[in-house]
Formats: structure tokens, C-alpha cells, sequence
């Protein structure tokens, strides 16, 4: 199966300039707990709510104007859309994250979650991928 065939299709996203306040009211109306950070360029990093709570509110400003750039995790990894749910497992559990861009020619067009991957992988996968991304770092 590939990545393209369970992921979530055409998703939010933060520029590096939008508000901590912009973020979380996008968080709150889309149910999820991070959003890619896109630029002209394509990804540029992911901001989570963690990231929100352990760096946007220890930077000395007012939390709810702090651009997203000053907290956001950059970085990050992304994957192909044509690339296999095993080789996303393989990318979430060496980086240790739960959520991974999709990309296509360096253009966000979708997420994949290990929530999305749990419903159509192996059970010995999903303990797998629980276990190597139970500490998940971002994303």
C-alpha cells in the first residue's frame, strides 16, 4: 500500500510569519496537534502543539504574537507519495515522530499520521511503530 492511498489530503498548513494564535486556532478547528510549516519553497519545518507549550511560552514575548518561526521545529522529514506505508514506518521510527509531510516535487499535498498507519498495517508494525515513537520528538 502507499503512502498516497491513506493519507489526509490537501492540509493546513503555517507560514513561518503566522501568529501562535493563528496556529492554535487552526489546530482546534482541524482536531490535530501539528501543522507543516510551508514556505514559497515547500516544508520548512512542523509547529505542535508541544512545540507551543515548552518554547512559546518561555521566549519572554507575549506567547499569542510570537511568529511561528521562533518555536517551530525546522528540519523536518517528509516523504514521497509514492513511497510504501513500510518505508513510512521505517522514516517515522528513525526520526521518532508520529506525523509525516507528503510531498511531491517538494510541494506539501498531504499528511500521514501513525493514527492513519495503525488501521492498515501488521500488528507486529503497529507495535513497532508505537514503541519507537513513543518518545516522538515533534511532528
Amino acid at each position: 500500500m502507499l503512502v498516497k492511498e491513506i493519507m489526509t489530503i490537501d492540509p493546513v498548513f503555517a507560514r513561518p510569519d503566522s501568529t501562535l494564535r493563528e496556529v492554535a486556532r487552526m489546530m482546534a478547528e482541524n482536531c490535530c496537534g501539528g501543522i507543516p510549516v510551508c514556505d514559497d519553497r515547500g516544508v520548512i519545518g512542523v509547529i505542535t502543539d508541544r512545540d507551543m507549550a515548552c518554547r512559546g511560552f518561555t521566549q519572554g514575548f507575549n506567547p499569542l504574537e510570537i511568529p511561528v518561526r521562533y518555536v517551530m521545529t525546522a528540519g523536518v522529514v517528509s516523504i514521497s507519495e509514492n513511497e510504501t506505508l513500510d518505508r513510512a514506518l521505517q522514516i517515522m521510527s528513525d526520526a521518532g515522530v508520529i506525523r509525516l509531510p507528503v510531498v511531491r516535487n517538494g510541494q506539501l499535498i498531504g499528511i500521514v499520521s501513525s493514527s492513519d498507519m495503525v488501521e492498515h498495517l501488521p500488528d507486529h508494525q503497529v507495535a513497532q511503530l508505537a514503541r519507537r515513537t513513543s518518545h516522538a520528538r515533534h511532528g
